[in-house]
């Protein structure tokens, strides 16, 4: 029998390790002296082993546990199911990653970043997947899938200019400009879209009314911007109606 310092080092694991998989029923030692000494056996050392590899493989302990105690557990359904866990973590990271590098690209690029813009422009990155499936439920797939198919590099110059023409409208508003003005941005604004795009989505929104979804979609304005906006985009909106009348 080993002594738990013994037994910590031939192992390979700490004693405050081993007493904590005591605390969990884990491993418990093979006998505890009067004193409160704990032993292990050599026994122990394969259902150290199990423990171990299953922690690496990303198992909780509760499963560990059931994995233990239990012989007629379904270690390849396990498997399988922990593995799509897993590819999801990584799916996860690779997306975290690449939003900090975008996040890293925007900040140089602009040497005066609004914290507000700048987060909900990264909130909106990350909430993609979720957005193009709410879309997809009001919008043509192929319409939504080409709204989101931009290289890095592509979409990166889309976003410094949107956090510019953002910027701007958010100036604008703070100085109540003219309607002229205002106008002129949501032009540059709207021409950031590819005009094929544009024009599908003006067309497939025509006899669609829709409210997007503030969790999913966050908003760089408060509300009384948006409330000064639209009242501005609805001027712009009944101007091309008439001059398409006149014509």
């Amino acid at each position: 029998m080993y002594s738990i310092g013994v037994f910590a080092k031939k192992t390979g694991v700490t004693i405050r390790t081993l007493r904590f998989y005591d605390e969990k029923n884990l491993l418990r030692p093979s006998y505890i002296a009067e004193s409160g000494r704990r032993y292990y056996k050599d026994e122990d050392i394969a259902t150290l082993q199990k423990i171990l590899t299953l922690k690496f493989l990303g198992f909780s302990l509760e499963e560990i546990e059931r994995f233990i105690r239990e012989n007629d557990w379904n270690l390849h359904d396990s498997l399988r199911y922990q593995k799509k866990q897993l590819e999801h973590k990584r799916a996860q990271i690779d997306q975290s990653i690449q939003t900090l590098e975008h996040a890293i690209l925007l900040a140089e690029k602009n040497e005066t970043v609004d914290a507000h813009i700048f987060i909900t422009l990264i909130q909106n990155m990350r909430m993609e997947s979720s957005q193009k499936d709410w879309l997809k439920n009001v919008y043509p797939d192929e319409l939504v899938e080409g709204l989101y198919n931009f290289s890095p590099e592509q979409t990166a110059a889309f976003n410094v200019k949107y956090m510019e023409i953002i910027k701007q409208l958010k100036q604008v508003y703070e100085r109540n400009a003219t309607d002229d003005e205002v106008i002129e941005i949501f032009k540059e604004l709207l021409n950031l879209v590819p005009a094929e795009l544009l024009t599908q989505l003006i067309e497939a929104s025509k006899d669609v009314d829709i409210e997007l979804d503030d969790n999913l979609f966050a908003s760089p304005f408060t509300k009384e911007e948006e409330i000064w906006m639209e009242r501005k985009l609805a001027k712009f909106n009944l101007l091309n109606e008439q001059k398409e009348g006149d014509a």
